[in-house]
């Protein structure tokens, strides 16, 4: 049996209010960011093991599609959480690594080097393993 085109012709949206296409690229990144900081927040307070992607969803305001559509699963929403902290981390740590005054330091001949630096980066490394970390 063939159907007739008219009951398989979507329907266009109409009217003054009416969505055309794709959302706002700006109101999309919002709330890719919104998702992200919620799920910052639950993974904290939970971790990510025993947190849900409801909680996550709940704690953003959105519903738990959308943060499937954003980022499919909750492995790859912890690892976007990553990326963004290791990209405001990184630049740090290397500004750190390379501070010329430590090449100042190294010309003394009694200087160890790195034994300046050994009580910042014990620390630092610890909370890159996660070892230490809070739960």
């Amino acid at each position: 049996m063939v159907k007739p085109k008219s009951s398989t012709t979507r329907l266009k949206p109409s009217g003054p209010g009416a969505r055309r296409g794709r959302p706002d690229p700006r109101a999309d990144q919002e709330t890719r960011e919104r998702i992200l900081a919620a799920a910052h927040t639950v993974f904290l307070r939970k971790g990510t093991a025993g947190s849900r992607t409801q909680e996550i969803a709940t704690e953003a305001g959105v519903n738990k599609a959308l943060v499937h559509y954003y980022f499919g699963t909750k492995a790859a929403l912890a690892d976007a959480i990553f990326e963004r902290a290791l990209g405001e981390i990184a630049p740090k740590i290397f500004g750190i690594l390379s501070d010329p005054r430590a090449h100042h330091r190294a010309e003394d001949p009694g200087h160890r080097p790195g034994a300046d630096r050994l009580p910042l980066r014990a620390p630092l490394l610890r909370r890159l393993h996660g070892v230490g970390a809070p739960r």
